[in-house]
Order: structure tokens, then sequence, then C-alpha cells
């Protein structure tokens, strides 16, 4: 994981070269005023479900609009499991904005993207807010279903009340 700040421009720029990329499983800008969130840029057009009411803001003011999902409201986004969003042991990369209302206590896991089951052998990824790491990121993952690695991110806590672009990868050869 790497640090850095990202304005409007460049951040408009890297979502058009990502639109382009034949391997892009799905990208979900989220910048819908309500209603279900819909891919609109790649051909597997994934769609999930919104529980609750997030607010609808302008994380990155030279760009679009976002909906911010807020923890203590019970508030989240999800899609049905399906074998496009299946990653297994293969490698894989995830991006999200991220914005803290409040920064997870210790021993307090906020999941931001996971794809876990509950039953046996099915852990795939998840991509945590780490309140044992003193609210850091941890990156989670399965090479077997079961067992996980995890990567935690070593740099600068982040602080309530601004947005972070997080980009984790799988490297399915050095785990």
């Amino acid at each position: 994981m790497a640090e850095f700040n990202i304005n409007g421009d460049a951040y408009r720029d890297l979502f058009y070269d990502l639109i382009k990329d034949p391997h892009l499983v799905t990208l979900l800008a989220m910048n819908e005023k309500s209603g279900a969130i819909i891919d609109r840029c790649t051909k597997n057009r994934l769609s999930g479900t919104v529980t609750g009411s997030p607010s609808y803001s302008r994380p990155i003011k030279t760009y679009e609009n976002a909906r911010q999902f807020t923890r203590a409201n019970l508030e989240y986004f999800s899609i049905v499991d399906n074998a496009t969003l299946s990653t297994g042991d293969i490698d894989f990369s995830i991006a999200v904005w991220v914005y803290f209302d409040a920064i997870p206590a210790a021993a307090a896991y906020h999941g931001i993207v996971t794809k876990n089951a509950s039953g046996a052998g099915q852990r795939e990824f998840s991509l945590l807010a780490n309140g044992d790491v003193t609210g850091k990121f941890s990156f989670e993952v399965s090479n077997d279903g079961t067992a996980t690695t995890t990567l935690d991110w070593t740099g600068t806590a982040p602080t309530a009340g601004r947005w972070y672009l997080v980009i984790v990868w799988h490297d399915s050869i050095a785990n």
C-alpha cells in the first residue's frame, strides 16, 4: 500500500483510464443520488442494494458526487454473491474511496470491502479499518477459503472527516 494525495483532475483521468481496461470486472461510481447502485462502465453491469439512507456529497471538489455510508447508521451496500466477483487464488486489485466519520476503536474491525461467506472454506478477501492497529487499514486474503494472509498498513493513520483512496492488490504467486 502506498500513501499519496490525488486531486480531482488526476482522479478523473484515472477513472477514464480504468473504464477502458478490458480486465475491469466492475466499476461502481456510487454517484447515484438514490436507489440502486449500478455498474454502467463494464460489460458485467453488476448492481447492488443500498441499506439505509447514505448521504450524498462531493468528496473531490472538481469531480463527481458520491454516496457516504455511515457505519453508526447501519448504512451499507451489498451485491449478491456471483461468479464474476469470485477471486480464489488469482491476481486482483480493489480500489475504493473511504471516509471516516470516526476512527475505529481498539478491537473493532470495520469492513470496507469484503467477500466472506459465513460457511467454512468460503473466505476470499477483506479490506478493513482495523482498530487494533490504531484505525489503519488491513487487507486479508485467502487462497484456499480458510487460512488468511493479512497485510496491515504501517503508514500514517487516517483521520476522521477526510476522504482516502485505498488501493490494494493480491499477488497470487507471492501471496
